[in-house]
């Protein structure tokens, strides 16, 4: 027969505690509140994972972009003028694992770190996407994007049409402004002080110089200022063109005898130049011919320019008004005269001898003279003499010509035919 266990004593069953059980009573107390305040903290107990004994984490990491302020505004927020150094944060109430971004458009890259925090810089011109991710220790995923404009060039203006304007006349001005993606915020001008349109007119009251200046902002804060300037001048006139004279052959000399303008203030700077076959060659009222322009066209022209006035270029006049005149070589010298050879009797053939020149001759025409008057017919180098010439005198006339050469003419001593 079994013994029944004993009740768990009572205060009133079996007395008060004894010290040594009451000690063991409370040990177990505080472990027990202990191991409570832990499971409620997810800290492991006994072996087990914390997250087996805490709630779930379901809270995704939190991603911030720490950048400077834009150089954009309004619609262009975001931009900057210089390359842009940024720094990605990612915070989460367990942990982060993995922090991460890549780059795209006008860049191009990747960086990742097991960190709460990572650096970059943007550099490229133009627009650039950061993706950034980041990864907690309970596998919640945060992704965010942010774009990064860089504008590295300055706007440019334009004013095209300007430089000589009359003075009295109206002229207007059209100018404009330009940068890369059509980012201009402001194209302003200034005139004499005061805003300018464009297409408004230009100051021609008075001779002198004058500008328009013109500012250009783009969309970072890029500015482009550009002055044009203009001379306004009283219109001018030529009232007489220069003259040229000399001799047009090589070893010959040209001058010219100066123009003149209307108005003439007697302050007139006048500026002479020579051309062959229109490249410059000289400058200066004279010119002295060598072979090196023989067959050539010589020109030239005279400049006429004085303050708050229109400078005036007149063409040369040449002898017969031409503009042109075409340098000849240098004048044949005749070294000897033609003769008559064969015998001086009726019925012989006499025979012309060419006279020796200072240049060689392309070639001879001939005429036979009796007493000084031409013979019908007689045009060959060579006569047969007839009975009417008996007791005349013969002689003959020889042309010479050659290329740039003025037709020389010379004469033979006469021989008396025998009668």
């Amino acid at each position: 027969m079994s013994e029944k266990p004993e009740p768990f004593p009572t205060a009133s069953a079996a007395g008060p505690r004894r010290p040594r059980e009451r000690r063991r009573l409370c040990r177990a107390l505080a472990a027990l509140i202990a191991m409570v305040a832990m499971v409620g903290a997810g800290v492991a107990v006994a072996g087990l994972p914390a997250q087996a004994l805490a709630a779930p984490d379901t809270t995704p990491p939190v991603i911030t972009i720490e950048i400077p302020p834009s150089d954009g505004t309004g619609v262009w927020d975001g931009w900057y003028a210089e390359p842009q150094g940024f720094r990605v944060r990612a915070t989460d109430d367990v942990g982060v694992a993995f922090l991460s971004y890549r780059l795209e458009g006008a860049q191009s890259g990747e960086r990742g770190a097991p960190s709460g925090k990572i650096d970059g810089t943007i550099s490229a011109e133009g627009v650039t996407l950061i993706t950034m991710k980041a990864l907690d220790s309970a596998g919640n995923v945060t992704t965010r994007t942010y774009g990064v404009g860089i504008d590295l060039t300055d706007p440019t203006t334009a004013l095209p049409g300007l430089g000589r304007v009359y003075v009295g006349e109206e002229h207007r001005a059209t100018f404009s402004c330009a940068d890369p993606g059509a980012a201009i915020v402001s194209c302003t001008a200034l005139h004499r002080g005061q805003p300018f349109g464009s297409g408004d007119p230009i100051y021609t009251g008075h001779s002198g110089l004058q500008e328009v200046t013109v500012t250009a902002i783009d969309r970072v804060g890029r500015t482009t200022t550009q002055s044009y300037g203009y001379f306004a001048v009283e219109r001018r006139a030529i009232a007489k063109r220069p003259t040229v004279s000399g001799s047009s052959r090589a070893g010959g000399k040209l001058r010219i005898t100066d123009g003149t303008v209307t108005p003439d203030t007697g302050n007139t700077s006048i500026t002479s130049r020579w051309y062959v076959d229109d490249t410059l060659i000289a400058e200066g009222t004279e010119l002295v011919l060598t072979s090196s322009h023989v067959g050539k066209d010589v020109r030239c022209a005279q400049t006429f320019t004085d303050f708050g006035y229109e400078k005036v270029t007149a063409p040369c006049a040449f002898a017969g008004g031409g503009s042109t005149v075409k340098i000849l070589a240098a004048a044949w010298r005749l070294l000897q005269r033609p003769a008559v050879a064969g015998k001086a009797r009726a019925g012989r053939t006499l025979r012309a001898v060419a006279p020796r020149l200072s240049a060689p001759a392309a070639a001879h025409r001939y005429q036979w003279l009796r007493d000084g008057r031409p013979i019908k017919s007689a045009t060959r180098a060579t006569y047969k003499t007839r009975k009417a010439d008996r007791g005349t005198r013969i002689s003959v006339r020889v042309v010479s010509t050659a290329r740039d050469q003025q037709p020389l003419v010379s004469v033979s001593p006469a021989r008396r035919l025998q009668r």
